[in-house]
């Protein structure tokens, strides 16, 4: 174990020598050489990935819900189609209502409010919502091979970027969110 401890403390200042005896360039280049040095180090060792940041797993979901009422709050202007309507640059509150079958939409620091009758179904596309969760509701979510169905269920998911469609009965959404959290 002595071995390994002197091995290791051989090979640190080996890094920082290494580089400060080959360059006589500034200070700023011997601190740069140096840290690039311990970099390329633990780039080869089990820590490595310790100076990079760290991704997020996004992965593709299906997700289908029946709420009576939901309201989603994505960022970002969006567009909405309908059979007989599109409506472009929307940004603001989705609400869904399937007791009284209609969609309530209003637009973001304004008062203007459209309200979309669920007589034939309503889709969003390229919409993101950054943070969103249901609870206690009938729900079905689909994951690669996984496959989660509940009457009782409640959930939050994460960085939502996808399609969001909306029927007389239930929300759907495909796409991909770099978290689910099971409630």
């Amino acid at each position: 174990m002595g071995n390994a401890k002197l091995f290791l403390l051989v090979a640190v200042v080996a890094m920082i020598a290494v580089p400060a005896l080959s360059h006589t360039a500034s200070a700023e280049d011997f601190w740069s050489e140096i840290i690039k040095g311990i970099e390329e180090w633990f780039s080869m060792s089990p820590f490595k990935g310790i100076f990079e940041t760290p991704e997020k797993d996004v992965s593709e979901v299906y997700i289908k819900f029946y709420p009576s009422v939901y309201t989603f709050e994505p960022s970002g202007s969006f567009d909405i189609s309908t059979r007989g309507a599109l409506i472009e640059n929307f940004a603001g509150a989705i609400t869904f209502n399937a007791t009284s079958g209609e969609i309530l939409l209003e637009q973001k620091d304004s008062q203007t409010k459209i309200h979309v009758f669920l007589s034939e179904n309503m889709s969003i596309e390229n919409i993101e919502i950054g943070r969103f969760s249901v609870e206690n509701i009938e729900l079905e979510i689909v994951k690669g091979n996984w496959t989660e169905r509940t009457t009782g269920g409640s959930a939050e998911f994460v960085d939502f970027i996808g399609s969001l469609s909306f029927f007389e009965d239930h929300i759907e959404l495909a796409g991909n969110v770099s978290k689910i959290k099971k409630k």
